[in-house]
């Protein structure tokens, strides 16, 4: 009787769904206006302050242009199913902070099944002079701005999306499960994507630091200029594309990194269970790589040292294309496989003497190390 029960309660959720799904469909194919079943009342406002503003802080669900200007404005727009917290406090120094929090007056207001259109074609715009520390809290929040510089820049709720063009700050940061980030010729500090399910996309980057944080996090960067890149999260994975960098570090279970046509002026690390690190035409001084399972590919890679450690861990190192040959090279663990090939290096193995020699260590049971010594003569210098 309880499984009839259950059976009859999941056909008729299915049955709702699908009734819904009908309705949807055949009220957008006859035209129909869904914002009429939309009942949150929505009435255009603004505030403007000759006051120095160097500090504003959104909170609510609204798609939010930032503009550059001599004094601070926002228009935005008021709910009667919301409460609202709005002012100017000082911040000290003669400068001043503005506020705007939005909240529902009850949860209820979230129910519905237009809640949130008329919302969807509205914009709030604020004005801000040089300099502004920006933050923006809001489950599906949008943020654009283009053009100008920021103090800092901090975005945070599920859903939410930033985007930056043109925009100098020294932090940014978006944070947020299912947040997203598309940001193109930035300079900052330090730029920080945290949040599971986080995606981002960075282009023509100048940063100190550049960091991915969250699990299933994805983000990729092209044409970045870097002291330290960062990728800390299960299953995140991290692409860059002709980027220059001190270091790159990837350090959790099933992280991955790929560097494309990439200089990497000290390390690469990447520490992890099931971790993947993938080199094409780049280059490092060192590459450090540990955990278990742990996989190592290159391409066409320049690398003068690589140490491999952890159980069931394989490294294949096509080292063509080199500017100088690879130094030093260990593998230990159980099961650990290193394979260097040398043969399509651009000189080989050899050992000459000198500061010409190359130290090849394995370490562990049922550990390999292969080098392909053919190739020629090294010319390598420390």
């Amino acid at each position: 009787m309880k499984k009839l029960l259950k059976f009859a309660i999941v056909l008729g959720v299915l049955g709702i769904i699908a009734g819904g799904a009908l309705f949807v469909v055949g009220m957008t194919a006859l035209e129909w206006d869904f914002k009429a079943l939309d009942r949150e009342d929505l009435t255009e406002q603004t505030f403007a302050s000759e006051q120095e503003i160097d500090a504003v802080t959104l909170e609510g669900n609204w798609s939010y242009v930032i503009l550059r200007g001599e004094s601070f404005k926002i228009e935005y727009y008021e709910s009667d199913l919301c409460n609202y917290d709005i002012g100017v406090s000082a911040s000290g120094g003669g400068k001043y902070a503005f506020r705007l929090k939005e909240t529902r007056k009850s949860w209820l207001s979230y129910l519905g099944f237009a809640s949130d259109i008329k919302r969807r074609d509205l914009t709030v715009t604020v004005t801000v002079a040089e300099d502004c520390a920006l933050t923006v809290n809001g489950s599906s929040a949008r943020i654009t701005a283009k053009n100008q510089d920021f103090k800092n820049i901090a975005m945070e709720g599920s859903d939410a999306r930033l985007t930056l063009e043109n925009v100098g700050a020294a932090n940014i940061t978006a944070r947020g499960s299912s947040c997203r980030a598309e940001l193109k010729n930035i300079t900052a500090n330090d730029i920080l994507i945290w949040g599971s399910d986080a995606r981002a996309n960075l282009t023509d980057i100048t940063a100190n630091d550049i960091t991915a944080q969250g699990s299933s996090c994805r983000a990729n960067i092209t044409g970045a200029e870097a002291r330290d890149i960062k990728a800390l999260g299960s299953d995140i994975h991290v692409n860059l594309y002709t980027v220059s960098a001190r270091n790159v570090s990837g350090d959790s279970s099933s992280c991955g990194l790929t560097l494309q046509n990439s200089e990497i002026a000290e390390r690469i690390s990447i520490q992890g269970s099931n971790a993947r690190l993938t080199l094409n035409n780049s280059s490092a001084k060192d590459v450090y790589a540990k955990g278990s399972d742990v996989r190592v590919t290159s391409e066409n890679a320049d690398i003068r040292t690589f140490d491999g450690q952890g159980s069931s861990l394989r490294a294949t190192l096509n080292l063509k294309g080199a500017k100088s040959d690879i130094k030093h090279a260990t593998a230990s663990g159980s099961s650990a496989n290193v394979y260097l090939d040398g043969e399509r290096s651009k000189t080989g193995f050899t050992n000459l003497g000198g500061d010409g020699f190359k130290t090849f260590t394995a370490i562990g049971s049922s550990v390999r190390l292969y080098v392909n010594m053919k190739g020629g003569e090294s010319v390598f210098k420390e």
